[in-house]
């Protein structure tokens, strides 16, 4: 058959379809192929045959002065009480005398060769506030305390050259052995000891300033005694 006919045979066929209503049979169309996710899938854990790794320690930043441990955190500035106060072994009452610091008195200003401790010494307790300490602590206030008789003195117990504030929470009567049933170390020993501090926060700088204040107010005697018992009267030159 020619090509002309059997075109024409078609137009035919597809009229009278159309005239009755008879719609071409659809060729179906094959289902969309389902859709592949591109997001990863989690790895798969293997078991390693190597030794396991061991946790990780928590690391802790430890400040230490030849030996000296890191003193414990410590609440500066409030006393429990201000009566019935005892020393015990060369150390004051922490209930009343925690001690105190100044927080304005940064490394700056302490290791500056313009600081003096007579720039804050008396500017917040007058001599007569500082010498109730001697009732608190039921200590005679001893006469002709000065120079070579000189037997006690009145505190600070985070001394006014590491950063120390001139509060009555930072103030205590510490004397020598012997005097009034005293025992332990006394003034002169703790005198050495915050020469010995500030050396090594101004000087050596192996020691944080905060570090020196918390170990003189939380036990100085311990840390006194771990540095070796320095008898440091130059705190310029203080090994």
């Amino acid at each position: 058959m020619k090509p002309f006919a059997v075109a024409l045979c078609l137009l035919v066929t597809l009229a009278l379809l159309a005239y009755y209503g008879i719609r071409p049979l659809s060729i179906a169309r094959p289902p969309p192929a389902p859709r592949i996710s591109v997001v990863p899938s989690p790895a798969v854990s293997v078991k390693s045959e190597s030794a396991p790794i061991p946790p990780q320690q928590e690391q802790f930043d430890i400040v230490e002065v030849q030996g000296v441990p890191a003193a414990s955190e410590h609440t500066w500035g409030q006393p429990t009480q201000s009566e019935n106060c005892q020393t015990i072994d060369g150390l004051p009452d922490s209930n009343c005398t925690p001690g105190d610091i100044d927080h304005s008195e940064t490394w700056d200003i302490i290791c500056s060769h313009d600081f003096h401790t007579g720039s804050v010494r008396d500017k917040t307790t007058t001599r007569t506030q500082k010498n109730r300490v001697y009732s608190m602590y039921a200590i005679a206030h001893p006469s002709n305390n000065t120079g070579r008789d000189q037997v006690c003195e009145i505190d600070h117990l985070v001394a006014l050259e590491l950063g120390g504030s001139d509060t009555m929470a930072n103030l205590w009567p510490e004397c020598s052995a012997g005097y009034n049933g005293w025992r332990g170390p006394g003034f002169r020993d703790k005198d050495g000891f915050e020469n010995y501090l500030w050396y090594h926060v101004c000087v050596n700088q192996d020691i944080s300033l905060e570090e020196a204040q918390r170990q003189i107010a939380t036990d100085w005697r311990k840390y006194w005694d771990i540095a070796g018992k320095p008898e440091c009267r130059n705190r310029a030159n203080c090994k």
